[in-house]
């Protein structure tokens, strides 16, 4: 580990005979200084000895009219540290003239002298103006690869002293961190930047962005109380008094921030929708559909696109389930009013009690319908065989699909949880029935009535669709006049809701699935490609991103009443 200068060197100047040296006030005292560099690198040296150090190396950028002050610069050097007893740091000339088209290379040669638990110190001070640029490019090449900036000084020839702009070079980080915070929701940087702050309300805009940070990253959607902490924040900072100048600077990134998250007078808190168009435009394609899907149901409820009376609002916040409200409300009440009851006996349970030994062995070693009637070609002709009873037998092998793996074992707890997640219409079969094999499994159905309801599903309907939400959609006119429960706004239309419900259907069962590589509602496969086909959407199995960005933005286009 070395401790390392960086400076650009100045040329000598035209009269150097007449040149006489100068006391440069500091927090060290006074340091003596003829040339322009000659105080700062003094005042390093000196530091360092404070703490016990020595500087190891310094980088001098060097152009062929500053050859000479090389030369002067390493007496300079070498003379303050005999006088003081310092030990003498290696000296090393890197060629350059400060142009663009060589201010890479001379970076990059600059690099190969500095390894990764190095400590850097800047001397500002020389150069010509533009030679400032390269020390800037040194430091965010080193930041980068994770190498930190320890002190930063400038000798001010007019009043005679040396400042310190260490901060102001760290300003650089705290406009990155808002950047990279602004772009991907991480707000790693700028806890870092402001770790040692005593401003409690920067503080608690940091705390507000951190747990940001940590729902964008992790694709939480329980967003509400964080989305509410961040707007506060980030609002009460706007307006504070604050006088430190980091403190002043990023106040003015705050506005910068709520800027990037779409926010406006009209618009003045990140809500779902904003959240979403920000993660689309930085190419957060997950966490966009992600949001969408678990929160505009909750964004449609409170926003008043669709009412529900009082009892089914006592019946869904009576109900337990591992889903938010809005969500239940939405998608399992609203979008599935076109399911019928399954009260009294099902097609499915009377099709158990009255089957024989094939159709029970048939039911044991198959895993989906048309296995099923493969390995029984008679049952095709037999008149029990009812559309209602092969509903329940299509829900049947969803269930022991999801319970049982391919030897008839039953899977553990924590797996048949995570399986129901995709069919949560059966979530409670796993409660009801704790059979540790298939066969077990069949003959307690049998004998479960209320187990066989719910395997059942929705039955009795003659519609377009097998799949309920499809045909609340198709039929959505009807299902209202049918269902006092449920109302849509008077500012929407009918075809105007029904094109909301089919965009939310289409994002959350085929883009949702198609990014994750997950299967839900793979029964109904082919009446949502016929659907969504009908209707004009894109059903490729692959989608670009640009395509699903564009998807997501028309989807939140359509929101606008």
């Amino acid at each position: 580990m070395s401790d390392i200068l960086i400076l650009n060197l100045s040329s000598m100047p035209r009269n150097s005979a007449n040149v006489t040296e100068s006391d440069y006030s500091s927090d060290m005292g006074k340091i003596k200084g003829t040339y322009t560099n000659d105080a700062p690198v003094k005042y390093i040296l000196k530091f360092l000895n404070n703490q016990g150090k020595n500087l190891n190396k310094i980088l001098c950028a060097v152009t062929n009219e500053a050859e000479s002050a090389f030369e002067k610069y390493t007496e300079t050097v070498g003379n303050f540290c005999t006088e003081n007893n310092y030990s003498m740091p290696e000296i090393i000339k890197v060629k350059s003239n400060f142009s663009s088209s060589d201010m890479a290379l001379t970076v990059k040669k600059m690099l190969e002298y500095i390894d990764r638990n190095d400590r850097i110190y800047l001397d500002t001070t020389g150069g010509s103006r533009n030679a400032s640029y390269l020390l800037m490019f040194v430091v965010r090449f080193l930041e980068y690869e994770g190498i930190k900036l320890e002190k930063a000084v400038y000798s001010v020839f007019a009043s005679k002293e040396i400042e310190d702009v260490t901060e102001l070079y760290n300003m650089f980080n705290l406009i990155n961190s808002a950047n990279t915070f602004t772009s991907f929701g991480n707000s790693v940087e700028l806890a870092e930047y402001f770790k040692d702050t005593r401003n409690e309300l920067i503080k608690k805009v940091i705390s507000a962005m951190n747990k940001f940070s940590d729902s964008v990253t992790l694709c939480k959607t329980n967003l509400s109380d964080t989305l509410r902490e961040l707007n506060s924040s980030l609002e009460e900072l706007s307006k504070a008094e604050v006088t430190e100048e980091k403190e002043i600077l990023f106040q003015r990134i705050i506005d910068v921030i709520r800027q990037k998250f779409n926010l406006t007078e009209d618009n003045p808190e990140i809500n779902c929708v904003s959240l979403i168009k920000w993660c689309i435009s930085n190419n957060l394609i997950q966490q966009a559909i992600t949001i969408y899907t678990e929160k505009i149901p909750e964004y449609l409820y409170e926003n008043d696109y669709f009412t529900i009376s009082p009892n089914v609002k006592k019946e869904f916040e009576e109900k337990k389930t591992v889903y938010p409200f809005c969500y239940e409300v939405f998608y399992n009440g609203f979008m599935a009013i076109m399911s019928k009851s399954k009260k009294g006996t099902t097609p499915f349970s009377g099709f158990l009690k009255n089957m024989d030994g094939r159709v029970f062995k048939a039911l044991k070693e198959s895993n989906d319908i048309e296995q099923f009637k493969r390995r029984l070609p008679y049952i095709k002709q037999d008149s029990s065989f009812t559309k209602e009873v092969q509903q329940g037998i299509k829900n049947f092998f969803r269930i022991k699909r999801s319970m049982y793996d391919e030897n008839g074992t039953r899977f553990a707890d924590d797996v048949i949880e995570r399986k129901f997640k995709l069919i949560p219409e059966f979530k409670t079969v796993p409660f009801m029935i704790n059979a540790k094999n298939t066969e077990g499994f069949i003959n307690s159905l049998k004998s479960n009535t209320d187990a066989c309801e719910t395997v059942q599903g929705e039955f009795e309907k003659d519609y377009t669709y097998d799949f309920d939400k499809l045909n609340t959609i198709v039929y959505l006119e009807e299902a209202l006049k049918n269902n006092s429960d449920y109302r849509i706004s008077p500012k929407l239309t009918i075809e105007k809701m029904q094109e909301l419900l089919s965009d939310y259907l289409y994002i959350k069962i085929w883009i949702r699935n198609m990014v994750n590589h997950a299967s839900e509602e793979s029964e109904n496969k082919q009446d949502l490609i016929n659907y969504f086909d009908v209707k004009g959407y894109n059903t490729k199995e692959s989608l670009t991103t640009s395509e699903i960005k564009q998807i997501l933005m028309n989807a939140l286009k359509k929101l606008e009443m």
